[in-house]
């Protein structure tokens, strides 16, 4: 299923049941609404960006791959939802997979720094994102053997993730939009672009954090602490383990 292209106006707001008026591009309350910050005008790339989206991840009330999409230009962001896909999924939307123009944001053993793929990418390039959460991302790539043929790219990531209201696995984590802009950036050998897409997710941390919320350690530093008080899944002692990190007793 792919997912009707947002459009941006700054303009036209509704009500929702409670008569609160949201806005129809953000689809955010009007007060919090982050569309003010982002890019104008939007964002042009010399290729595109193709986010598979687990279909748990677009029910999220802070989501940020509409950052995204609405930050580049109308064309340059697709976003497919699913859990499973096939060449078949990429071909209805018009993607095609060259493995010389096509790389895939995941991590793994095999995977090249994105530094190093950019200098040996044709142009236009594909850029395919996986959206969800580690587990979820994990399993749709298991399960869907087209991407195993692909070009795995990681990010050198200096500093934390800029997401400080959700709480992130670990350090080297980040949202989908700040994974997007960092790898952009890169691609496009221009840093104003992650500054210019990731001033929503600014707006947005901005306004929570000053109406009660705080900010999130991730998951790995608040268990090596001992602040994390809830049990500890199966999935999350493994990847503790791969981290080399001990889980403290409650």
């Amino acid at each position: 299923m792919i997912i009707e292209n947002l459009e941006l106006s700054s303009s036209l707001h509704i009500e929702d049941s409670s008569g609160r008026k949201i806005c129809e591009t953000c689809n955010r309350p009007e007060k919090v609404c982050w569309c003010p910050s982002l890019p104008n005008p939007r964002i042009a790339i010399m290729g595109r960006v193709v986010v598979l989206q687990h279909p748990a991840e677009e029910k999220r009330n802070l989501k940020t791959i509409p950052m995204l999409k609405l930050g580049l230009q109308h064309g340059m962001c697709t976003i497919i939802r699913g859990k499973k896909f096939n060449s078949n999924r990429f071909n209805e939307n018009g993607i095609s997979l060259d493995p010389k123009s096509t790389v895939l944001l995941y991590p793994g053993r095999d995977s090249k720094n994105i530094c190093e793929a950019a200098v040996e990418l044709d142009r236009p390039y594909t850029i395919i994102l996986i959206d969800g959460t580690w587990a979820q991302a994990n399993a749709i790539y298991n399960i869907s053997p087209v991407l195993h043929y692909l070009t795995k790219v990681t990010l050198k990531i200096d500093g934390f993730s800029e997401y400080v209201i959700r709480t992130q696995p670990s350090a080297s984590c980040l949202s989908s939009v700040e994974t997007a802009a960092i790898a952009l950036s890169v691609l496009e050998n221009d840093d104003s672009i992650k500054t210019k897409l990731l001033a929503p997710l600014r707006t947005l941390c901005d306004f929570q954090l000053n109406h009660g919320a705080v900010v999130h350690d991730n998951k790995v530093t608040s268990i090596s602490e001992g602040k994390f008080r809830r049990k500890v899944g199966r999935r999350t002692e493994k990847f503790l383990r791969k981290l080399g990190v001990e889980k403290p007793p409650l």
